[in-house]
């Protein structure tokens, strides 16, 4: 008798242990077609009260677990979950879902991430694909292995001073040594991921200041990719600092054989290779079509010497360059490169480089008004600034002392040779990341986002439906017409506004800039939440980059109280019909909703 119940009891047991749980599925929105494996971030939304221990989570793919970190974003005003992030590495081909509530207990890395930790305060970062070592007085690797275990290829050696920048008088300035002051935190420590956030001071050999670089370093476990998020702090008063170059080295044991070089747009792509012999070769957007410009300029090269030899012209540069070093090679991807220009990836003797604003461009990163009205408003400024004189713009108040700007790097070594077909894939995959949420009916029934809304329905209400993609579609017409590129406007809004006065031509930009202020900068994220579509996603990325390196002091500068809000526009005077993002003076405000929402929301959904 009791032979034939103690199963049946059991099988009693685990239903009721499971009665509580639930599952939904992911909707993932992946740019490429390759069929590998990739960090990924899913987004997950939960009712109030549905849930509270973030344990009690698991991601599956079928019925196979996949080793997964959660970490909770936000909690609602109970304490229980409102949007997790679940850290995993897997195929975004494949489909997945979630299960979580009662019964639900995730099991744990079977290969997770390792740090050891040196008695000098260096650590050094073993993801299980490849191993990342850091020293306390430089913030980049110092060295770095592909593989573990006593088959493991050399990637870097000497690297930690790589974080570069020089200043318009030549001098070459370091995040390295004592002077630098490099802080070091983990924003995130977990078996799958982590992140690792560096900062400190690029420092002349002198001694000098010039600017703060604050780097996050992002681990997954089983991939050997890294993903560096950089923002360079403008410390020092830009009219009397500017700079020629700056950018990251990712100093190698030797040169590549040869170089593999991205050009044009994934529809009218090539790959132009060239050899190195002991050269550097590089790849540069020098120009591309901003404000009024419709010019397009892009270089493949060889350095010998110091001598510069083109040898491949093009419209744009794709966001790639691979260097093969025979048993193994390394790919720099850089998103946005052509739109963000001007920008460089090069390899060479002393490894690769992503330039994030390159001297090869002839330009310097000067915020003098003088030096933004005839470099990079051009043709713009001569219609509607009426071709000021220099004696004008000198008077004009310019100074971006405490402003910011923000870029991603990846970093990606594989083994063995050059395979275009995966290499290529792989940048793609960096430069547009899969973007996972949880189907949409479910993300809105949650109410996380913080208000009612409905998921796309485009049988209920097709016409409505309709109204809003055209209507998207037709607000970002002036970004066609009026392109905000390159590194100072990336990002920026198509309803900028300026004092037009009767200057017809700025006044649609006058009128709609209400709109802005009281409500767009939340509704590309609600857009993306309610219909998963990426052209929702790129503009409100893009837009929180914009925002959070302009609109907000990131370091001590006369008259801006940090971490306020910058006043962008003088009142009145020529400065107010130009452009100069980064203002002169800042506000304390009341943070709501409005003025952060987006960069909340861009990292719950994200």
């Amino acid at each position: 008798m009791n032979k034939i119940h103690i199963p049946f009891l059991v099988t009693i047991l685990f239903i009721f242990n499971f009665l509580g749980a639930e599952e939904f599925n992911l909707k993932i929105n992946d740019s490429t077609s390759f069929d590998g494996e990739w960090p990924m971030i899913a987004s997950l939304p939960f009712a109030k009260g549905e849930l509270r221990d973030p344990s009690a989570i698991k991601i599956m793919k079928g019925s196979r677990e996949v080793a997964c970190q959660v970490d909770v974003a936000t909690r609602w005003q109970d304490g229980s979950v409102r949007w997790a992030l679940a850290g995993f590495t897997g195929n975004p081909q494949a489909e997945y879902k979630v299960e979580y509530g009662k019964g639900i207990v995730r099991k744990g890395h079977t290969n997770p991430i390792k740090i050891s930790r040196a008695p000098d305060g260096g650590f050094s970062i073993d993801t299980g694909a490849a191993v990342y070592r850091f020293e306390t007085d430089k913030l980049m690797p110092q060295e770095a292995w592909l593989g573990n275990g006593g088959n493991r290829i050399e990637l870097l050696r000497n690297s930690g001073n790589g974080m570069y920048l020089v200043d318009q008088k030549g001098r070459t300035a370091r995040v390295a040594g004592q002077s630098a002051e490099v802080e070091n935190s983990f924003a995130k420590e977990g078996p799958g991921r982590i992140v690792l956030k560096r900062s400190g001071y690029y420092v002349t050999d002198g001694g000098e200041k010039l600017a703060r670089a604050e780097a996050w370093f992002y681990f997954a476990a089983g991939t050997p990719s890294i993903r560096i998020t950089h923002s360079i702090i403008f410390t020092r008063d830009t009219n009397e600092v500017w700079f020629r170059d700056y950018g990251m080295e990712f100093k190698t044991p030797e040169a590549p054989r040869d170089v593999y070089c991205a050009l044009g747009s994934q529809d009218n792509h090539r790959v132009k290779r060239v050899e190195t012999n002991g050269r550097e070769v590089y790849m540069v957007q020098e120009d591309y079509p901003h404000f009024l410009e419709r010019t397009y300029k892009a270089t493949v090269g060889i350095s010998d010497k110091g001598k510069d030899a083109p040898v491949e012209n093009a419209e744009t540069a794709d966001d790639w360059a691979h260097g093969n070093y025979g048993n193994h090679g390394i790919t720099i991807a850089m998103p946005w490169l052509a739109e963000r220009f001007p920008k460089e990836i090069s390899f060479g003797p002393q490894g690769a480089r992503a330039v994030l604003w390159s001297g090869r461009s002839g330009k310097e990163l000067d915020f003098r008004a003088k030096t933004v009205v005839k470099e990079y408003m051009k043709s713009w400024a001569e219609v509607i600034l009426k071709n000021p004189s220099d004696k004008d713009l000198d008077n004009v108040k310019s100074n971006a002392q405490g402003a910011a700007r923000t870029h991603d790097i990846w970093f990606i070594p594989q083994a063995g040779g050059y395979r275009e077909d995966v290499v290529k894939k792989m940048a793609q995959r960096a430069s547009n990341p899969p973007l996972i949420l949880a189907d949409t009916a479910r993300l809105c029934k949650t109410e996380a986002m913080g208000f009612p809304m409905l998921q796309k329905d485009e049988k209920q209400f097709p016409e409505e439906e309709s109204l809003l993609s055209d209507y998207w579609t037709r607000f970002l017409l002036p970004l066609r017409a009026f392109p905000m590129n390159g590194y100072m406007a990336w990002g920026c809004y198509p309803d900028r506004s300026y004092d037009s006065g009767n200057n017809k031509a700025m006044a649609i930009m006058q009128v709609i800039s209400t709109l802005r202020e009281y409500g767009v900068r939340r509704e590309p994220w609600r857009l993306y939440a309610r219909s998963g579509e990426r052209r929702y996603y790129n503009w409100g990325h893009k837009f929180s980059r914009f925002t959070g390196d302009w609109y907000l002091v990131h370091d001590d500068a006369p008259g801006k109280a940090r971490g306020a809000f910058i006043s962008t526009n003088p009142a009145s005077g020529l400065a107010s019909k130009m452009p100069l993002f980064w203002g002169e003076k800042s506000w304390t405000y009341v943070i709501d909703a409005g003025d952060i929402g987006h960069w909340l929301l861009d990292y719950c959904l994200t």
